[in-house]
This record gives C-alpha cells, structure tokens and sequence, in this order.
C-alpha cells in the first residue's frame, strides 16, 4: 500500500512541477506525525506585498506561489508547536532547489529567505531596472553615484559596499527620489560597487542594476615618477552623455572617470612610478564628437590630446595605449629578485566566484615553478616570482568551468604588460589560452603611444614611438585574432598610411619592433579606430538600440532597408543596456526601412531614430 501512495505522490510531483515549473515556485510541506503543523507556517510576499500563508493539513501538501520575472520573492518561517515533525522544500521556477529543510526545529537563526524570481512569466504592469549606472567626482574619500531612469519611476534603491560584496549584506538606501547619490567617509584608493533598484509602486520594484564598480584617488605618495593630469571637455556644455575613459595602469583599471554634466574641465590627477605603462581606454557615449580629453606627464607636458580640441581636431576621441610615465627613469626597486627582476601574474574573475577549477602552471626553462588559481572573489589574486635574463616563461592555462569569465595578466621586470589573456585580454571576450616562449629581460623592448588618424575618408595614419629598428604592423577589422590579420613588414618609419579602408568602420593594428636580424619585440596593440563617416547629400541618421534588462537583444536585430535595398543587416545590441548607435548616411529623397527581427525577450528591446539635425523622428 505504501508503494502505490509514493507512486501516487510522485505522478503528483511530475505533473504540478510541468504545470508551474515555469512560473510558480513550488513548497512542498510535510509533518511526520500526520496532524499538520500545529500553528507553523511559511508567509510568503513579492515586490514587498503579502501574498499568503501556507502550511500542512496532514502529513503531506504541495502548494504554489506565482510570481512574475525579476521579482522579489520573500518565504517568512513562523513556528509553532512540533516543529520537530516539519519538514518542507522550496523550488524556484526552474525546478532548481532553494531551501531543503530536514526539521524545522533547527531553524531558530534562519527567520526568512529571500530570492529573486527567473519565472519566465512577464509582469502586466513591469518595472524596468535603471541603466547607464556612473561615478563620477571621486576624491580619495568620496565619490557622486549617477544613473537613469529605466521607466517612469521617480524613486530608487541602492545598496553599495567594498567590491564583491554579495547583495543584500551592502548598506542599502531606499526612498531617493533624484537619479544621484554621494557617498562620504570611503576609504582611500579602494574598490567599490553599488546596485541601483527602481520603485516603481509599494508592490512594483525593478531587479536590481549593477554593479557598478569605481575606485577612490589614491592620495598621491610622491611616487618616483611624479603627478599625472587628465582632463575633459565638452563642447555642447551638457557633459560626456555616457562616455567614459577607464585609465588602465600596468594593466590594471586605476579609475572610471566622466565629465558629469557642463563644458569641463574635469580633472583627474595620479601617481606615477618610473616605467609605469599608462593606457587610456574610451568607451563611446552619445555625440562623442562634443568630447575632448588631454594627458599631462609629470612636468606638465601635454602629450595627448584627443577629441574635438585634440591633436588632431574634429574627429571622435579614441583610446591611448602604452603610454611609459618616465622612461629615462630606473624603475621602483622590486621585492625578491633575479638578475632580471620579479614578474608579477594577475588573474581576475567577472563573476566573481573565482577561477572554478581552472588554474595557471608557471614554467620556467621547462620546470614547473607554481601552480595558481584564484580560489573566490573577483581579484586581483598577484603572485611574483624572480626571473634572470634569458629566462624561459610558460603560462599553461588548465580550463575549468566558466572559463569565458577569467583573466590573466603578466607584467614584466618593467612594469609593461607584457601578457593579457580572457575577458579582459588584450583580445576580449575569449577563453584564455596558454602562452609559451617568454623571455625576460629582452633587449628589444614594445613599441608605445599607439594611435591612428582617420581625419581623411578611407584611410588611417598609424603612429607609433620605438627605437631604431624596422617595424611590422598587422591589421583588420576589430576583434581579430593575431596572427589572421593583415601583415606589413619592414617599415622603416614610426608611421604608415592605409589606404582603401572602408567608410565608417572600426579596425585594430598591432606593431612590433625588429631590433636586429635576431631579436624581435612582443606585440603592442591592439588600437582600435574609426573610419571617417562620410555622409550623403541628406547627412547622417543615427539607429540607437537599447535594451531595458541589459543582456543585448538576445538573437534579435535590425535590417536598414534604402530604397528598397538592404544596406546594412543584422545590426544588433550585443550585450548591455545600449546604445548601440550605427550611423545611416542617406541622401535627399531616399525611402529607408527599418526592418525588427525579433528575437528572445522582444519586450526588453526598443530603438530610436535621429534625423541628420540630431531630432528624434520616432522610437518603437
């Protein structure tokens, strides 16, 4: 009889579980005794509002709560009398375990359990999370955290703490009714994240944004190199409008900074050791054209300029690399060293549970010297080891699982990145692979101060500072992988011109040095640049892609459809919140279409369209 009763129960289990496995979570509730729970039970709310109260009549219930995508789901144990008899599980909507209780008894430090909802069923009435998630003013001890509204909403959440905190354990802010918060009293030169939530009603909140991560000045320490200077403009008067500059240090993110709102200048100030590798990387916002940004060394030389007001005036700003803060310097004594000096091996994870069973064997001249991973957080996890001249180097990258989100970095004796493997690599968004063949102390050093020219349509001028050697430059359109591109070889000068480019296209070069028959430098690069936009009789329309829950349009896209021929295919939002802007040139008289493909989660997409006078002509 036993028997034909769990079968019972479990053809029970099987068919609810297909019926609510998709939205509802599913509480299944037992007493071992056979009379119920005696005044136990589970309260359970969403998005802050009761649902109801469930408990067990007699020795077994299911039961089922709905809930909605991103909602905060919240299961509230109340005791009663023979909590000894309770048991009760709890599923989420994908048929994954939550909570496994054995014997309520031992629940006296667990008063309730929050989660939020992946049902695959949409709220009628959603509440978008905000985006576009900044800092900006960051002193060594405080910093303005900004955003934008997802919907309507005209109130917030946000919970910040030191980075890789888990949410829910940061302090938590509720109520602001402005798109900006400043926080006081941080400590210097550390890393935080904060979260944005958007209040939509009591009972109507968004899933939570972020986070979002900035790092505090570090006070300057009268390192050996000396106090550099960024600063930002901005034509127009209203700010960067979502652009950025990250200011990349030995490989490592130093600061996130933007022009808030006005003409500028920001400024931001660092310090600097000899021989630091200083690298500037442009994210792109809307009407980069306004944007400017300068670079000024130690002894106040201006010795970048990029932008409207740049070097080379009236073209977008674009990212600086290899910038050597004084190279005539000796460099920062290092720790425990060869005859070459230490090496140091960075290794970070994005999600930020660690490297998950991957790891990094250290070769040296064909012995392993250390095997290393990073075992939780998001990094850096740094080991140094010493290296003499003509030492060999392997880096064997062991895979585990979540590959795509690890990075690995190795900087040389001189500070220079030398290796930058994986998300983060000098080739992102690629699992990292082994590196072989490193040798210290080479005599013939990176090429530095990458940059290209694209003022005139159809060709870029490269630029570049080396020695005396010859050089080989290799390109494409970016994203390649070295060793697929375009090769040129033997070029006597610290410049080349390309020519035949296409119109509005962004492209990668790489250069390397040759300092004899026999000694050829690593690769620097990648730099990436854009064609010069040449436009129609019309000018330009610009296509904006955006996406409210800020995974990109999942398999969906756009068709650009001039006169009735497709001109540009399958333009689409790869992954974030957007935008995504793709300038159309077209001419007076032209018909165009814009054809949606739909694809995953269509109700998380729209797009505008902006006339060549920067007026919105409509949004879907």
């Amino acid at each position: 009889m036993r028997k034909i009763i769990y079968s019972i129960l479990l053809v029970i289990f099987s068919v609810t579980n297909t019926l609510y496995s998709q939205c509802h979570y599913l509480m299944y509730m037992y007493d071992s005794y056979g009379d119920g729970w005696n005044s136990a039970y589970l309260e359970v709310n969403m998005n802050g509002s009761f649902v109801g109260n469930f408990d067990c009549s007699q020795s077994f219930t299911l039961d089922s709560v709905y809930s909605t995508t991103g909602a905060a789901m919240e299961f509230i144990w109340h005791s009663g009398n023979w909590d000894s008899e309770i048991s009760f599980t709890i599923m989420d909507p994908m048929g994954d375990t939550l909570i496994n209780v054995i014997s309520a008894s031992d629940l006296d430090d667990l008063d309730f359990f929050t989660h939020t909802s992946n049902s695959t069923c949409q709220s009628n009435n959603p509440c978008l999370s905000p985006n576009f998630l900044n800092a900006g003013n960051i002193t060594p001890n405080s910093a303005d955290l900004l955003w934008q509204a997802g919907g309507n909403e005209t109130s917030w959440n946000l919970e910040w703490g030191i980075s890789g905190f888990n949410l829910g354990s940061g302090t938590l802010v509720n109520g602001l009714t402005s798109t900006n918060y400043s926080l006081n009293s941080l400590s210097n030169n550390t890393s935080y994240d904060f979260y944005v939530q958007a209040n939509c009603s009591n009972s109507n909140v968004s899933s939570w944004s972020g986070p979002y991560t900035f790092n505090t000045n570090n006070i300057s320490t009268g390192a050996a190199c000396g106090t550099f200077t960024l600063t930002l403009y901005d034509s127009f008067g209203d700010g960067w409008n979502g652009a950025s500059i990250d200011v990349v240090i030995n490989g490592q993110i130093l600061q996130n900074i933007t022009l808030l709102t006005g003409n500028g200048p920001e400024i931001f100030t660092f310090s600097t050791d000899s021989n630091d590798v200083i690298d500037l990387i442009y994210n792109t916002g809307n009407y980069d054209d306004e944007n400017t940004y300068q670079l000024f060394d130690n002894n106040n030389n201006l010795i970048v300029s990029q932008g409207e007001f740049g070097f080379t005036a009236n073209v977008d700003p674009v990212s600086t690399f290899g910038i050597i803060a004084c190279p005539n310097l000796p460099p920062p004594p290092p720790g425990p060293i060869g005859t070459c000096g230490s090496f140091t091996l960075e290794l970070y994870d994005s999600y930020g549970d660690g490297w998950n069973g991957a790891s990094l064997d250290v070769i040296i001249n064909g012995n392993l010297f250390q095997n290393v991973t990073l075992a939780n957080g998001n990094g850096p996890e740094i080991f140094t080891f010493a290296t003499d001249s003509n030492d060999i180097i392997d880096l064997i990258y062991n895979t585990g699982s979540w590959d795509n989100e690890n990075t690995y970095n190795l900087i040389d004796n001189s500070g220079n990145l030398f290796v930058s493997q994986g998300l983060n690599g000098f080739i992102s968004n690629v699992d990292p692979v082994s590196v072989f063949g490193i040798e210290a102390c080479t005599s013939c050093p990176q090429p530095s101060n990458l940059s290209a020219n694209t003022s005139t349509a159809g060709t870029a001028l490269l630029d570049w500072n080396g020695g005396s050697g010859t050089f080989n430059i290799e390109w494409g359109t970016a994203g390649f992988a070295l060793g697929t591109g375009n090769i040129i070889n033997n070029i006597a000068t610290n410049s080349y011109l390309l020519n035949g480019l296409n119109n509005s296209t962004t492209y990668d070069f790489y250069v390397q040095e040759a300092c004899s028959a026999n000694e050829i430098s690593t690769w620097a690069g990648p730099l990436s640049f854009t064609t010069t936009i040449v436009a129609g009789s019309c000018g330009l329309f610009n296509l904006e892609l955006y996406d409210s829950f800020g995974d990109g349009w999942n398999g969906g896209f756009m068709d650009v459809v001039i006169n009735g021929n497709i001109t540009f295919s399958g333009l689409t939002l790869a992954t974030g919140n957007g935008p995504e802007i793709f300038p159309i040139t077209v001419n007076i008289g032209d018909v165009v279409d814009f054809i949606y493909n739909g694809g995953a989660y269509q109700n998380e997409n729209s797009y505008k369209v902006f006339d060549q006078n920067g007026v919105l002509l409509f949004e879907e």
